[in-house]
């Protein structure tokens, strides 16, 4: 309906406050993570083992791709040491779940009970995902919580966005549910990216939030023509791999800081820069992080690059347990107040 409507009305219901218009999850998800933001290794550890045991309990009794699996190998989740229990399952990716796509489901879930989307990302062939209802608040509580921690964000906050489709003929649109004008990055090698950078000169915004590779662009053409703008609280580069050269040259154009996070449309793994933008975050509550070798063995030494392997704890139209991600990088030691597994580039 929302996306139906004339601008002026979606523009009056962006007036109703974000965190209203989220709902409940949403709230109480962003209300954990401001409490737990300084837990301890201990404490996340606690939390994990907790949840964990839930989750196996929940893909033993409803999923049945897991029921299988716990009986071939006789997997108790009854047992205390639920963690030797996790890691004697087998390592699945995206060939598995594809080929075996209803199994990954509730066997009395419906598609009214969830939604799905197609991903492909940068590392494979496309797979459908589902999504249970709660997940999209979820994600978003996530998102906003770590934005405004690294470097200020809040949902009131104008941005600028460079991602998504074509508009058509349109070089931007206004999207007043998220407070963005989302420009095209096909726009940007045309003439139209005149009428870009003038609306960016209008619009103000406090930050500016996109694809690497666009944002890079646009900091070229601003270079090459000597243009400022002025009042940029950070860059927020999402869904591309984030290169050491791109990263300073937004820096130095648009002079403000550079945050990025790592996602990805299984939603498993979330890991976020914090304060201090070196190291990625994999935050404990969101799932369960491992990096394994050549010989898809898990291992905890820093510095070594292995690939992310994750296990979600947000989304039960579809979990995933032990999901190799063709996503790479290294532990990281943990040198703050944030206790959390911390991870180098990505």
């Amino acid at each position: 309906v929302y996306a139906r409507s004339p601008l002026l009305l979606k523009r009056i219901y962006s007036l109703i406050p974000w965190t209203f218009r989220m709902g409940a999850e949403y709230r109480k998800t962003l209300t954990f993570l401001k409490k737990s933001i300084y837990w301890s290794q201990n404490q996340w550890m606690c939390y994990q083992t907790m949840h964990l045991r839930l989750l196996m309990k929940f893909c033993e009794q409803n999923i049945p791709y897991y029921q299988s699996i716990f009986a071939d190998l006789n997997i108790k989740t009854s047992k205390r040491a639920i963690w030797d229990e996790f890691y004697r399952l087998p390592l699945i990716d995206k060939s598995v779940v594809t080929a075996n796509i209803d199994h990954f489901r509730p066997k009395d879930s419906t598609r009214s009970s969830s939604y799905d989307a197609t991903t492909g990302g940068t590392t494979g062939k496309p797979m459908q995902t589902f999504y249970d209802s709660s997940s999209y608040a979820k994600e978003w509580a996530y998102k906003i919580f770590f934005w405004n921690l690294a470097i200020g964000y809040t949902p009131e906050s104008r941005k600028a966005t460079f991602r998504g489709v074509s508009f058509g003929d349109k070089p931007y649109i206004e999207k007043p549910i998220y407070n963005e004008i989302r420009f095209s990055p096909f726009h940007l090698d045309t003439d139209e990216v005149g009428s870009i950078v003038n609306k960016l000169f209008k619009y103000q915004p406090l930050y500016i939030h996109g694809y690497p590779s666009a944002i890079t662009q646009l900091a070229h053409h601003f270079r090459k023509h000597k243009l400022k703008l002025c009042g940029l609280c950070g860059a927020i580069l999402i869904s591309e791999n984030v290169y050491t050269n791109q990263r300073r040259l937004i820096k130095e154009v648009f002079d403000c800081p550079v945050y990025s996070f790592y996602g990805h449309s299984e939603r498993l793994i979330f890991a976020s820069m914090g304060p201090e933008l070196n190291m990625y975050y994999a935050h404990p509550a969101y799932g369960i992080t491992e990096l394994i070798d050549g010989s898809d063995n898990p291992f905890k030494e820093y510095g070594t690059r292995g690939e992310l392997v994750g296990t979600g704890f947000t989304n039960a139209a579809m979990p995933l347990l032990r999901f190799k991600t063709g996503d790479f990088s290294s532990w990281l030691k943990v040198n703050g107040k944030i206790d959390m597994p911390a991870l180098g580039n990505i």
